[in-house]
């Protein structure tokens, strides 16, 4: 039974390794990561619209408005730049950069 049990967790090891492969490899693809950035793009131009929870039900653009408000998402925009940087595709930095732009948001370091 342990022995039956331990070729059923290497089997779906196995098979959890193959889809991430298979997913990598789709992933690498030109024109997938072409329609990913579009993605990406899109989401980043809409999202200082969006009614943020973390920011108490405030879009970005009406947070930026006090120094608190603007502290915060200063810092959702930094988590989300490096979150991208280990994704793959990672984000084309021009998304950060057109939204910190629209933000009023200085690059920071």
């Amino acid at each position: 039974m342990l022995a039956r049990a331990k070729d059923e967790d290497e089997d779906e090891s196995f098979q959890a390794r193959q889809r991430r492969e298979e997913l990598e490899e789709l992933n690498n693809r030109p024109e997938v990561q072409e329609k990913i950035m579009e993605f990406m793009r899109e989401h980043y131009r809409k999202w200082p619209q969006e009614k943020l929870s973390i920011l108490g039900g405030k879009t970005p653009l009406q947070a930026i408005k006090t120094k608190d408000g603007r502290e915060m998402v200063e810092a959702l925009v930094r988590d989300s730049e490096l979150k991208s940087l280990n994704s793959n595709p990672p984000a084309d930095p021009s998304i950060f950069a057109e939204l910190r732009e629209r933000l009023g948001l200085k690059l920071t370091d």
